[in-house]
């Protein structure tokens, strides 16, 4: 059966908007879901303004209210009058950064009355009646963040408590094994069956909370790690994307601030351009290609540097840390004409590579004569065929009409860098022979092409080409 709702009429204070926003959370987590295309969206919208609500530093000082409201006249006169005017301190700075909710202070209160109390009936009393005030003071013990934290992890723990139960195997087993574990309660056997039969939409909820905390509130990861690992270890496949989101998360929260590291990378660029300065390290760019933490989600935007040099060696960083794994054979820098830096590299495919088909013996000995004629080796027919070799290009544009603008520009000079000039070994033996006999010497060196047939062109597509466009946010 679905909750039934609390009536036609909502009010519009904060509090009740926020206990509507959780309640509609909780049944989520329930299994009680709308149809799609209207779960979506409204989940969206109601993770959001959940989020917001909590922010709200006017959220306690409501919730006090109602409490008062509700507890005036069963609780000592000496103690409302104290509460009342700390709230009201409260109220008149809820605008200041300092400004903290008196949960210590209210508790310090009820706990100086409850002393002064001589028989114990009455300490029992009293704090029957103040029950909802001391819950509300834990509830914010540990200020508006302290909440915030406690209410998502509320929701996270119900959606793990829920899904634990079926990583035990086939969903019958689960099922029996539930089944085993509630012989005297078959009606939390149903509920945990039905929750979980909304996966799905739970776990798009989930990851929602996720998103918005990382987006938001990076702080509040790092204090649910314990939470987010309990997620980590769903290890069925219809829970990987919770379980993914949760683990990059942890990890991300592992690593500095990112304008620290935005800024230690562009000292790292700085020091290794600046070849007239007092701190030139060019080997640091090693260190940076190799090193173990994540740059990705940095390195693009010194693609866009005011110094050319940095656009150029954040270029080529990518492309180095992005074949780390291949034998770049070559590298260079070009320009076009707008001074437009492009990376041109050359790179083998391993030996082990799907893509690569191992050359018979018979080829082998057709490229060793080739590249004793003076064509090298992996331009000879039978390498081109078997397409070992890989050419690409990256660079970098303001927008996608300055891509477009430079779009055949940059395919020409692809295609013009994509092969090699030869020089035949004799031509190298007679000029080294006569070097020292002549002031200077000369040589044509040409462009070699081998006739290929039809039947003889790459089996596989040889070039790559990489486009990095900014985004303005437009």
């Amino acid at each position: 059966q679905f909750p039934l709702d609390d009536g036609p009429t909502v009010s519009d204070k904060l509090n009740h908007a926020h206990n509507k926003f959780r309640s509609i959370l909780e049944n989520t987590l329930a299994g009680f879901c709308l149809p799609e295309p209207y779960n979506t969206p409204r989940l969206r919208e109601v993770v959001e303004k959940f989020m917001q609500s909590l922010r709200d530093p006017s959220l306690p000082l409501l919730e006090l209210q109602e409490v008062l409201s509700s507890t005036s006249g069963r609780i000592p006169i000496s103690v409302e009058k104290k509460v009342r005017k700390l709230m009201a301190l409260y109220e008149r700075n809820i605008t200041s950064v300092l400004a903290q909710f008196p949960s210590q202070q209210i508790a310090s209160v009820i706990d100086h009355h409850a002393a002064s109390l001589q028989k114990r009936a009455d300490r029992d009393v009293f704090f029957m009646s103040t029950q909802a005030l001391v819950v509300l003071v834990q509830r914010y013990r540990n200020g508006i963040r302290g909440r915030m934290k406690a209410a998502v992890h509320d929701l996270l723990k119900q959606y793990y408590q829920v899904e634990s139960h079926f990583q035990l195997g086939s969903y019958d087993k689960c099922v029996m094994a539930l089944r085993d574990r509630y012989k005297d309660d078959m009606q939390a056997v149903a509920n945990i069956i039905f929750s979980h039969n909304q996966v799905a939409k739970k776990n798009l909820l989930v990851t929602l909370l996720i998103d918005h905390l990382w987006s938001n509130e990076p702080g509040l990861t790092d204090e649910l790690a314990a939470t987010l690992n309990e997620l980590t270890s769903l290890h069925r496949a219809e829970h990987s994307r919770v379980a993914l989101r949760a683990r990059q998360v942890l990890i991300a929260a592992h690593q500095p601030a990112y304008e620290l590291r935005h800024n230690q990378m562009e000292s790292i660029f700085l020091s290794a351009v600046d070849m007239y300065g007092h701190d030139f390290h060019p080997e640091n760019l090693q260190k940076l290609i190799l090193s173990e933490t994540s740059i990705f989600d940095i390195l693009h935007d010194f693609f866009y540097h005011t110094n050319a040099a940095v656009c150029n060696a954040a270029l080529e960083v990518y492309v180095r840390r992005a074949y780390t794994s291949y034998d770049i054979t070559c590298l260079q820098h070009l320009a076009l004409s707008g001074e437009l830096g492009v990376v041109h590299f050359q790179f083998v495919l391993p030996t082990g590579h799907p893509n690569r088909i191992p050359l018979s013996q018979s080829e082998i000995e057709l490229a060793s004569a080739q590249d004793q004629e003076g064509c090298p080796a992996e331009l000879s027919s039978a390498a081109q065929r078997k397409c070992h070799h890989r050419t690409g290009a990256l660079a970098s544009f303001e927008s996608f009409d300055q891509f477009t603008q430079y779009a055949d520009e940059l395919l020409d000079l692809v295609h013009d860098f994509a092969s090699s000039a030869t020089v035949r070994r004799e031509d190298l033996q007679a000029l080294q022979e006569g070097s020292e006999s002549r002031d200077s010497t000369s040589i044509n060196v040409g462009d070699y092409k081998a006739n290929i047939d039809a039947d003889e062109v790459p089996l596989e597509p040889i070039h790559i080409l990489m486009i990095g466009v900014r985004d303005t946010g437009e």
